[in-house]
């Protein structure tokens, strides 16, 4: 049903700019309806090319685009093809693929789902973190491996999450609510991040620390970096060495993130450095899958079949 306040009310002229298979699992289960109330949308329209004569009839009269993954990138020839837009709505995280600085120079307003999302992304990686301390994913391979019963407590005597220290690695929105979620709990939380302050990751719930003694000092590392060209020095090849044995971590990526940049300089290639006994154990990351498909020698498919 319609709500009478929407009708009576001015309906911007929309167009969805995503790719299709987007539009189809993110506005699906009534969220199109809710849409088409609010905005003036041709549902059955989803632009993933802004150069398509059917792309530059709805540019032309386009106030608002509601975007999400898979949106082209809004350069200056898009933008001068929609005229009369002035706001882009994103359903997803990060809008640094498809916002350009022509968006920014024109003043259109923006604004994302970072935070939402941020939400059951911060939940799967604290869930991890737990299991991992807990050594689920080591004895579960261990028992596909092997098909017997196990002492577990032999094998695994430091099992636990009972004062056991976590390294989240830059406070993102994810990374700050994960640190936020796993306060409750008994664990040491320690974190890097050059753009914060000791009093600021106190505040947090953290404990500030440099980057190696993060990698040395933490049973299990949470990797929150973003995609994008990190600080002078920020390159965990280094720091693996003094790494406790068999670190385990956890590097959840949504959208169009990828391994972490900490993975990529630690774990993305040998280090001759690098003793064997401090390969990382019990990695579970959530990896984009275009990326891996772009790259069918990604260390993250030799990782899966050690295991």
């Amino acid at each position: 049903m319609t709500d009478p306040h929407i009708s009576a009310r001015h309906r911007p002229r929309a167009a969805l700019a995503m790719a299709e298979r987007s539009a189809r699992q993110v506005l699906g289960s009534g969220r199109m309806d809710r849409l088409t109330e609010l905005l003036d949308l041709d549902p059955g329209l989803v632009l993933d090319d802004f150069t398509t004569p059917a792309a530059r009839r709805a540019l032309a009269d386009a106030e608002l685009l509601v975007t999400g993954w898979g949106c082209p990138p809004l350069d200056r020839g898009a933008l001068d093809a929609a005229p009369r837009l002035r706001a882009v709505v994103h359903t997803a995280g990060t809008v640094r693929h498809h916002i350009t600085d022509a968006c920014w120079e024109r003043g259109i307003a923006v604004s994302s789902a970072a935070a939402a999302n941020a939400v059951p992304v911060a939940e799967y990686t604290v869930a991890m973190i737990l299991l991992s301390n807990k050594r689920i994913l080591d004895i579960a391979r261990d028992y596909r491996a092997e098909r017997r019963t196990i002492d577990w407590n032999e094998r695994y005597p430091d099992a636990g999450n009972y004062r056991r220290t976590v390294g989240i690695l830059s406070a993102s929105v994810i990374g700050r609510r994960v640190i936020e979620l796993l306060r409750p709990y008994d664990l040491d939380l320690r974190l890097y991040d050059p753009y914060v302050t000791a009093e600021e990751a106190r505040e947090l719930g953290a404990r500030q620390v440099g980057l190696r003694e993060l990698f040395a000092g933490s049973d299990v590392i949470s990797v929150h970096t973003p995609c994008c060209r990190p600080p002078r020095g920020w390159s965990a090849g280094s720091c693996w060495p003094p790494c406790r044995t068999a670190p385990r971590s956890s590097t959840p990526r949504a959208g169009g993130g990828g391994p972490g940049r900490a993975d990529r300089g630690a774990g993305g290639r040998a280090d001759p450095r690098r003793p064997r006994r401090h390969r990382a154990g019990g990695a579970a990351r959530r990896l984009t899958p275009v990326r891996l498909r772009q790259r069918a020698d990604h260390p993250a498919y030799r990782r899966i079949q050690e295991r």
